[in-house]
């Protein structure tokens, strides 16, 4: 009877812990910002295999769970990491199994993973690198993150940094202003070292999706070795805000031109895109003649002009669509002021119409 009560105990225990290393787990990724995946799984009874996603790569740590007791701390096996005793040890004294302290041990760990391989950065044998690490990871406002691929580091040892930008612009968009405080810009920097010394960098940036979805990818300038982290993250930040700068200036001047396309035909509106102001329709009459007339504004206006397309409320081709006809050459300059523009278009409008109206009576007469 002891043998089988003290084997359930041993299985309770067993239970209990993997349950906490599960939930520990799970709670990585919004807490360690370099993390974009953990999970958990079970090797054996005692052992349990966590996999984290970060760095374009996998970190598998092995935590063995003591059979003696829940109130004995795990043995954690992890590859390429040399925590500090004074930062770990106090967190396996008087050890309890539940799921805060196994999330603090772990989340320790994270930590104390990056203090290392910023280390084993300022140490490696590429100056390059080494110099590079060297001048510091304080960046006002930004998180900077390093993971040496290869360790014990040698001298062709690539080096991965991540380095997340928090940015807080104030445009003249405030769809713009509120995507760019939605999420977090991530730099990732790739320092490739060759066995003569030289060292290869890639950089790369991703945005937020609500930004990407408004301003589109955006090709970094590329980094040299000889530029230091500080310039590189100074970079990025530059291009962002000039790209926001640019996609903000753009949009007033939709919005001017859309604006005086409203005062024109006040009367007419069909629709117009109240957010980017990207179109516009109008039910216009020209001698007792109607006809929809959609204003289409490019996202480089005015550097592009808009696209009118014409379509009929009379008549139908043979596929049953509305008769429409696209007009994208007509007179045009960009330096003129939004109010020029419009009366320009309406004068080509009441020139189109009658032609367009035309065609539509000879598809009727088919």
């Amino acid at each position: 009877f002891f043998f089988f009560q003290h084997r359930n105990i041993i299985q309770q225990s067993m239970s209990e812990w993997r349950l906490a290393v599960s939930q520990a787990v799970a709670r990585l990724p919004q807490a360690i910002p370099w993390c974009s995946q953990a999970t958990s799984s079970r090797v054996t009874n005692a052992e349990t295999l966590i996999a984290i996603q970060a760095f374009n790569t996998t970190l598998e740590w092995r935590v063995l769970h003591q059979s003696e007791g829940a109130h004995l701390p795990p043995d954690v096996i992890f590859p390429a990491l040399t925590p500090r005793a004074a930062k770990i040890l106090p967190l396996l004294q008087r050890w309890k199994t539940t799921e805060s302290r196994v999330y603090t041990l772990l989340e320790a760990l994270c930590n104390e993973y990056q203090v290392w391989h910023r280390v084993l950065a300022k140490q490696h044998p590429n100056q390059a690198i080494a110099q590079l690490f060297r001048d510091g990871f304080q960046h006002s406002g930004h998180d900077v993150f390093v993971h040496c691929q290869l360790v014990p580091v040698t001298l062709s040892s690539p080096v991965h940094i991540t380095v997340h930008l928090a940015l807080s612009l104030n445009t003249q968009s405030s769809a713009l202003n509120a995507a760019l405080a939605s999420g977090i810009f991530e730099l990732t920097t790739l320092l490739t070292p060759g066995v003569d010394g030289t060292l290869a960098v890639k950089t790369n940036l991703f945005m937020p999706p609500a930004v990407h979805a408004l301003l589109g990818t955006l090709t970094l300038i590329p980094a040299t070795p000889d530029m230091s982290l500080a310039s590189m993250i100074q970079v990025a930040r530059e291009q962002i805000e000039a790209a926001a700068t640019s996609f903000a200036t753009k949009l007033v001047k939709r919005r001017m031109l859309v604006a005086a396309l409203l005062a024109m035909w006040p009367g007419a509106v069909l629709e117009y895109d109240i957010e980017n102001f990207s179109r516009a329709a109008f039910l216009l009459e020209l001698n007792n003649f109607h006809v929809i007339a959609h204003i289409r504004v490019p996202t480089d206006f005015p550097a592009s002009q808009p696209t009118i397309l014409l379509q009929s409320v009379y008549h139908e081709d043979a596929q049953h669509t509305p008769i429409s006809e696209t007009h994208s050459t007509y007179p045009y300059s960009p330096r003129w002021p939004p109010q020029e523009m419009v009366v320009r278009l309406r004068t080509y409008l009441e020139d189109i119409i009658p032609a367009f109206k035309k065609k539509g009576l000879e598809w009727a007469t088919k």
